[in-house]
């Protein structure tokens, strides 16, 4: 395993399909998990036995350390990671910092053609 500074980073993913973990301190990368490798087979949707399991290898790399996190994506699961996060006791976490592109009022629409 690697030695991890006292402050680091996990920048969390979120895809339509899949949730990656990134673990960094300002440029140096530490490891980088996605959710995708603890799936079951022939199971495309996530659920809740990978996301644990994943977030059990996650908390053996970063034990008793101060991490900050950076969330960016949408998913349904957005809610149920950051739980989890803040639940699991070997974690401790600083604080959350939302990435995520918001749009304020959508793209415009074309113009209608009149006959």
């Amino acid at each position: 395993m690697n030695s991890i500074k006292k402050n680091s980073i996990l920048h969390i993913l979120f895809t339509s399909n899949n949730i990656f973990f990134t673990n960094t301190n300002s440029g140096k990368v530490f490891f980088s998990k996605s959710i995708g490798v603890f799936r079951s087979k022939g199971v495309k949707k996530i659920n809740l036995t990978s996301l644990k399991s994943l977030l059990n290898v996650i908390s053996r790399f970063i034990s008793k350390e101060k991490i900050f996190c950076k969330i960016k994506g949408y998913s349904k699961y957005k809610r149920l990671v950051l739980k989890l996060l803040l639940s699991n006791p070997k974690i401790r976490i600083q604080g959350f910092y939302d990435l995520t592109n918001l749009p304020h009022n959508g793209c415009k629409r074309s113009k209608l053609r009149r006959i």
